[in-house]
């Protein structure tokens, strides 16, 4: 009953106005924006719809305030259409960041088709009005979509660039190119440098939407502790960078935490303070596979069946193989009050269709069996 595969430390419709397909922004008559005649606005504080009646009025900073809001969905329900809206009426007032907002929506699909093109077209529109952050943003097109042409070499170069301009992000993008030799030639030393430096300019007025760069650089900083990558190994910092994560709000950094705990690294076993991370990550998969592990072994607390069903589900429902191939293993074996062997070889399939390893394997024996029965 030990199979379960714990996760072990070693990812409205809008015409479209904002970007031209010759990467210039379409910028119209700035003249009529308010940007400049309401600086004494907290816009921080205004609520929505005061700042939809700023944004009618021509305030462009009062349209990227609403659609910062709805992209990370503070204060509101996290809405990408309504974010993708507001960062183009912001863009067409003559606030130049938003041509990024509106790249990352395009880049990821998200509240709009996907469509790598016009992501490219918005962060070379940024690039060109002297927003070093769209280097970041280029250099992520090349990150996700190695298939491009001298995708490495541009990925290094982008974050490179946005780097020496002081953008944390491109630091983080830069360290994980040097960690993971991507257009450059893999340097273990250079990552922890990068890392570090972001690690120290952390600070408690952070804003929570730039928290990104500083919490990926303490997690990734932390598992080259952990497993010794580039330094000595030393779990017990590890896990202070995991929990430094995780006090700033980091999904992973509680997933980390948890599995420190879970497993004894850097500090005694505790499976209550891994439950505890693990059910602080909230939503995030590999968490929520962790606490179906725990719940199927009785670790931390009673063995329970359905409850681990239930997270494992939850996981799975959002593509993680792990999730998918524990859930074929209860089904297969009678777990879930009784066999099942055609859902556990539907859950089989699924993580084979990821590539997870072995999974192909796992469905190919269930079919034999359903076939023997026939």
């Amino acid at each position: 009953m030990k199979k379960l595969y714990p996760v072990l430390l070693l990812a409205l419709v809008v015409v479209f106005t904002g970007c031209g397909q010759n990467g210039k922004t379409e910028k119209n008559n700035t003249e009529n924006s308010k940007e400049t005649s309401n600086k004494n606005i907290k816009y921080e504080e205004l609520d929505t719809s005061a700042l939809e009646v700023y944004s009618y009025d021509g305030d462009g900073k009062a349209a990227y305030e609403l659609a910062t809001r709805y992209d990370h969905g503070t204060n509101v329900d996290q809405n990408y259409s309504e974010a993708l809206k507001w960062y183009i009426k912001a863009s067409e007032l003559g606030i130049k960041k938003s041509n990024i907002g509106v790249g990352y929506l395009y880049l990821f699909g998200l509240g709009t088709d996907k469509d790598v093109t016009k992501a490219q077209s918005c962060f070379q529109s940024a690039i060109d009005e002297g927003q070093p952050e769209g280097y970041v943003g280029m250099g992520r097109v090349y990150l996700y979509n190695p298939e491009l042409p001298d995708s490495s070499v541009n990925c290094y170069y982008n974050f490179r660039t946005a780097a020496d301009a002081d953008v944390p992000l491109g630091t983080y993008f830069l360290g994980l190119m040097y960690e993971k030799g991507i257009g450059v030639q893999a340097n273990d030393k250079l990552a922890i440098e990068k890392y570090e430096s972001l690690t120290k300019e952390k600070s408690s007025s952070t804003s929570e939407s730039d928290l990104y760069p500083y919490q990926n650089a303490e997690i990734r900083l932390g598992l080259m502790y952990s497993n010794g990558t580039g330094v000595t190994q030393d779990r017990e910092k590890a896990l202070s960078l995991f929990e430094k994560a995780a006090e700033s709000g980091s999904a992973e950094g509680k997933y980390y935490a948890g599995i420190s705990y879970l497993n004894g690294y850097g500090a005694s076993k505790d499976y209550k303070k891994a439950m505890d991370y693990f059910n602080g990550a909230e939503k995030y998969a590999p968490a929520l596979n962790q606490l179906g592990y725990m719940y199927f072994n009785g670790l931390g607390t009673d063995s329970d069946i359905d409850q681990a069903e239930y997270y494992l589900k939850l996981a799975a429902l959002q593509g993680y193989a792990p999730s998918q191939i524990n859930l074929g293993y209860i089904y297969e074996n009678g777990y879930a009050e009784k066999v099942n062997l055609q859902l556990a070889k539907s859950y089989y399939d699924l993580a084979a269709q990821s590539g997870y390893q072995g999974a192909e394997e796992a469905a190919a024996g269930v079919e034999q069996l359903i076939n023997d029965q026939n």
